[in-house]
């Protein structure tokens, strides 16, 4: 049995509430840090995959097309991208601001 365990006799082994120092089990957890953690998980997983899906999958094969029509929707595409990322980096700048 680990130290803390045996200096708290009031506190078993294989408890899953938690207790502070004072005896008491400490107030349950805000559920809505773990609703925003999710939101923030599932925005940065979503990013990701267009932003790789756009990258490797549609710009290259509309630069092998070669058509003017192709090359101009890809760099307005990437345009549309930069703009993008650029304002979610800065909401995110703003919204950690106290």
């Amino acid at each position: 049995m680990p130290q803390e365990c045996k200096d708290q006799p009031h506190r078993q082994a294989n408890s899953l509430t938690p207790i502070n120092h004072t005896g008491r089990k400490q107030p349950a957890r805000n559920p809505h840090v773990c609703k925003k953690l999710f939101e923030i998980l599932a925005g940065l997983l979503a990013y990701l995959l267009i932003t790789l899906l756009w990258f490797f999958y549609a710009v290259p094969s509309m630069w092998e097309r070669g058509a003017n029509a192709s090359v101009i929707v890809a760099f307005v595409g990437s345009m549309l991208w930069l703009a993008s990322t650029a304002g979610g980096a800065i909401y995110i700048i703003q919204r950690a601001r106290p």
